[in-house]
């Protein structure tokens, strides 16, 4: 019997495919348990199941950022109030 046959019999094969929305790394599930983070060894990330925040471009510098909460407020560039920096389309 092959290792393939096992594993439907076994009922392994109807454990779900993931994607991580950070790295884009799929992977099918070994276990039943959500995972905790993304396994590729380059990513890991605990976020790989939502999506990275939208950009925001500074209307006075131009600028572009990923907000953080550190950031949130205040362009990192300039230091202009959020409330002058716009949300780009996401891509």
């Amino acid at each position: 019997m092959s290792r393939a046959y096992v594993r439907e019999r076994a009922g392994l094969n109807t454990l779900p495919w993931y994607t991580c929305q950070r790295c884009g790394h799929v992977w099918h599930a070994k276990h039943p348990n959500y995972p905790a983070s993304c396994p590729r060894g380059q990513c890991r990330s605990p976020y790989w199941d939502r999506p990275r925040p939208a950009p925001i471009t500074c209307k006075r510098c131009a600028y572009r950022w990923r907000p953080t909460r550190a950031d949130v407020f205040y362009c990192p560039n300039c230091r202009q109030p959020w409330a002058m920096a716009r949300q780009a389309r996401a891509r």
